[in-house]
């Protein structure tokens, strides 16, 4: 989805420079340089960055400048660019990205909100480009996540809600479930409740619908071979181990062998 680095549009190239007009005595919106009018302040900057036929077909800023570079406050539009100079354009054009928010140093930074042309929409705080810090996003397919974000990647506490009803709180790594976590799952209104690593969960409770509990160690979200316990209901638990069994296909399961119960 739209949890990669974000396209930060061109560097430092302009093909027009509309300046705000501004009170008297404040500088015109630029100064001129070798290669021609340097932006400062406010106004509107159009991007030749990606057109092959001399048309005006480019990305557009609409915010504040300081030595040519966008820092402050401003508008960027991502034009739609066509695949190849052959291909028509459609009739309706397609929404492109769009970012509203602060700037510094000609990247995204402070606090703002990116919308991302498929939909996606991440409201929150930049740094150097990235996301980081607090934040929320909504994905077109309806899940969110919101919480901590570190170098454009979940990373700290955070909820992450699904579609289909599931959900995930606790600490995340590099975008993915690591370290202390809950995932529920509705369809089967069943938690896992314990360590998760590289976005599997490890270590802990299987919480099942009847209220029993399974306790042991886990990979790719299933029991592995090992101890474990389980904790009925009614406060009963069975300790003992799950062993790995072949079967009649030729595929291996696991079978749980338990000791007595103890009350």
């Amino acid at each position: 989805m739209a949890d990669d680095e974000e396209d930060e549009g061109p560097k430092i190239v302009y093909g027009t420079w509309e300046p705000i007009p501004r009170e008297e005595g404040d500088p015109v919106g630029g100064e001129k340089t070798e290669d021609g009018l340097l932006p400062i302040g406010e106004g509107k900057a159009t991007y030749p960055n990606r057109g092959e036929d001399g048309k005006p077909i480019g990305d557009v800023y609409t915010g504040t400048m300081e030595n040519g570079k966008r820092s402050g406050t401003g508008n960027y539009k991502w034009a739609y660019i066509p695949a190849s100079a052959d291909e028509e354009p459609p009739e309706e054009i397609p929404k492109m990205g769009e970012y509203t928010g602060e700037y510094q140093n000609h990247k995204r930074h402070g606090k703002g909100t990116y919308v991302y042309p498929k939909g996606d929409k991440y409201e929150g705080y930049w740094e150097n480009g990235l996301k980081h810090g607090t934040g929320l996003i909504k994905y077109s397919n309806g899940d969110y996540y919101q919480g901590e974000w570190a170098e454009g990647k979940k990373e700290g506490k955070g909820l992450m809600r699904y579609i289909n009803g599931d959900w995930y709180k606790g600490t995340w790594k590099a975008g993915q479930q690591s370290g202390r976590g809950v995932h529920y799952f509705k369809q089967h209104s069943a938690w896992f409740v314990g360590e998760w690593a590289n976005g599997e969960f490890v270590n802990g409770d299987w919480k099942l619908k009847d209220g029993s509990v399974y306790r042991g160690k886990f990979q790719g979200n299933k029991s592995v071979a090992g101890s474990g316990m389980y904790i009925l209901k009614n406060g009963i638990t069975q300790t003992g181990k799950w062993y790995p069994k072949q079967v009649a296909d030729g595929t291996t399961q696991m079978v749980w062998v338990g000791d007595a119960l103890a009350p």
